[in-house]
């Protein structure tokens, strides 16, 4: 569904609910400046979202690997 800025503005509760069922394109100036989509399961891990652009192992661990990162960003020992 395509839907102007001010529209979607005057209208956000209507088009939010709709959101749960459709994407929206926001337009202004016959531009699109915004998307909204509709979320697939409210169950699903937000990971998945990654899925076809990274293939993560069944063991990854995300905390551990967000400890890797800021020891290598800032040096610290192990």
């Amino acid at each position: 569904m395509i839907v102007t800025a001010t529209d979607f503005q005057n209208n956000f509760g209507k088009y939010l609910k709709l959101a749960e069922k459709d994407d929206l394109q926001i337009t202004k100036n016959d531009k699109i400046v915004g998307f909204f989509t509709k979320q697939k399961n409210k169950k699903e891990d937000p990971l998945d979202g990654l899925l076809g652009v990274i293939k993560l192992p069944p063991d990854f661990d995300e905390r551990k690997f967000e400890e890797e990162r800021l020891r290598e960003k800032y040096g610290l020992p192990n």
